[in-house]
């Protein structure tokens, strides 16, 4: 127990700041003003908040007095407060507050008989709007004593987290824990972070095969940048290219002589001192192996090209004698096989 104490409004008794005479009077009030407590008679609510770990116990004090006045005392309802320190060998972060608050106001006179009566729509819209408050307040004192840390009020789903919200584990789930034994909140808990580990995995390499995705596009988009360009490059022939480098590149003027004969005798002695070059002697070409009717009939000291034309005339030869001819009949043919006859050697 780090701190206890009881906060009412300004205008209510003396002996509402005591713990045990304000609940006895709450009780009073339920059994005078409430003709069906069996049903719906309720002497408080109970509020646990976590503090941050960043503030000191003191710090922690002076922000839930500051959330205490602002939504409940000077609404008229008093605040039973008791501020808890982390449990030995627990988690050291672990500082909370509990707060048990009036569910009627207060007057000078004690408890108003009237109480006000919320359905379960309206019970959410407060406990947001009471959560919202505390999380400003939280932040206000924070930013005040130099601390960055923050807190938001929001559920996971509306901050954008993808992750799930933990279960609080209580007293008992955590001294299970603590003694080594597993208990169903915590290992719902493990089970959601193992989820969460799983889903980060999946998302980094949902990342990394993007990005292999986009290289890849990229380099394809650049290899047909390239073929484009050699497509629309003009071509140019290689006597157009030799003609472009020969004008291209001025040729070396020759020596003025001083007169005619002096040209004439610089030549005839440059001629007769330049060395004599060796020529290139050119190796045999290698023979064409000879067709069918090549070596039946050997033409001798003919050259590649006679003879491709010699067996071109001759396949064009054999094609007119084998194609019969438009507009003729079997008597013209018959006519100029006589006339082949009739003229050849007898």
């Amino acid at each position: 127990m780090l701190f206890s104490g009881v906060f009412a409004p300004k205008d209510a008794p003396a002996w509402a700041r005591d713990r045990e005479r304000i609940w006895n009077a709450a009780e009073q009030a339920e059994d005078t003003y409430n003709r069906t407590r069996a049903k719906t008679a309720r002497t408080g609510q109970h509020l646990e908040i976590a503090l941050p770990h960043e503030l000191t116990p003191e710090q922690n004090r002076y922000a839930l007095q500051d959330f205490i006045k602002d939504h409940f005392t000077r609404h008229g309802y008093a605040v039973d407060l008791n501020i808890h320190g982390p449990d030995k060998g627990g988690d050291s972060r672990n500082v909370h507050a509990h707060l048990l608050i009036t569910t009627r106001t207060l007057t000078p006179e004690g408890f108003n008989p009237q109480k006000p009566r919320f359905d379960h729509k309206a019970i959410t819209e407060q406990a947001n709007r009471w959560r919202e408050g505390w999380a400003k307040t939280a932040n206000r004192h924070l930013e005040r004593y130099g601390h960055e840390a923050r807190i938001d009020h929001r559920n996971l789903e509306a901050q954008g987290l993808e992750r799930e919200a933990s279960q609080h584990l209580g007293p008992t789930a955590t001294r299970m824990e603590r003694d080594g034994k597993a208990s169903d909140r915590g290992e719902e808990n493990r089970k959601g972070e193992r989820r969460r580990q799983n889903r980060a995995h999946l998302r980094a390499l949902h990342n990394a095969l993007a990005h292999t995705t986009q290289e890849i596009e990229a380099e394809e988009s650049r290899l047909l940048a390239v073929r484009l360009a050699e497509i629309e490059r003009p071509t140019v022939g290689l006597w157009k290219a030799t003609r472009g480098r020969e004008s291209t590149t001025p040729a070396p003027a020759p020596p003025k002589p001083a007169s005619l004969f002096s040209g004439l005798a610089l030549a005839l002695t440059s001629k007769e001192a330049a060395p004599t070059r060796p020529t290139a002697t050119r190796p045999p070409a290698r023979p064409l192996e000879p067709t069918n009717e090549q070596a039946q009939n050997p033409q001798p000291n003919e050259s590649r090209i006679a003879r491709l034309m010699r067996e071109r005339d001759e396949r064009w030869k054999r094609e007119r004698e084998e194609a019969p001819q438009q507009g003729r009949s079997r008597v013209d043919d018959w006519l100029d096989g006589m006339h082949k006859k009739s003229d050849g050697p007898p």
